[in-house]
């Protein structure tokens, strides 16, 4: 029953089905690789993580991640390279949002990319999109380098929202410590 349940599940792609495959998540190993139940290792394409970054954000990272996909069902969309020289498969990952919860009540809402789709029987779904919202949140910048970049302006456009909120926090808090210090 449980094969056959899986078997159902694993056949099931929000997706269009020439570029998705339906997944379980076994482990994730860091911020941008996890590996999957029947062993495919697995690196997210599209995004950077800081080079010179602490043991505490490479935890953080992973965490965001883990937080989402560890032990779920996953969508993997493919690009013009599907696999890197270790063999390891190149994705971008969609993860269904819980059902219990919706656009709504999500802890934040400007962190995530989120798209809505329905399936085949008419029943909506949320889909996150990890790539996009590890650079949305903070934790990556933008990989556009061929040949994957199906997503390359959409992640342009999500950082360059996202430094120029940065930049626009900057100036009110230098606005409001001045302020503080003519007083």
């Amino acid at each position: 029953m449980r094969k056959v349940l899986l078997t159902i599940l694993l056949s099931f792609s929000l997706l269009p089905a020439s570029f998705a495959e339906v997944c379980f998540v076994q482990k994730v190993i860091d911020g941008t690789t996890f590996q999957t139940i029947n062993g495919e290792t697995v690196k997210l394409i599209g995004v950077n993580l800081d080079k010179n970054q602490n043991d505490k954000d490479a935890k953080d990272i992973s965490d965001f991640v883990r937080g989402f996909i560890s032990g779920n069902l996953i969508e993997l969309e493919f690009d013009a390279q599907e696999r890197d020289s270790q063999g390891n498969l190149l994705a971008y990952v969609w993860f269904e949002y819980p059902e219990e919860l919706n656009i709504e009540t999500m802890k934040l809402p400007a962190s995530y990319e989120v798209t809505y789709v329905e399936d085949s029987l008419g029943v909506g779904h949320f889909l996150v999109f990890l790539n996009a919202s590890m650079i949305k949140s903070g934790f990556a910048s933008p990989n556009t380098q061929e040949p994957n970049v199906k997503h390359a302006k959409l992640f342009e456009d999500i950082y360059n929202e996202r430094q120029s909120k940065n930049k626009e926090t900057i100036a009110n808090a230098n606005v409001h410590v001045s302020m503080l210090s003519s007083e």
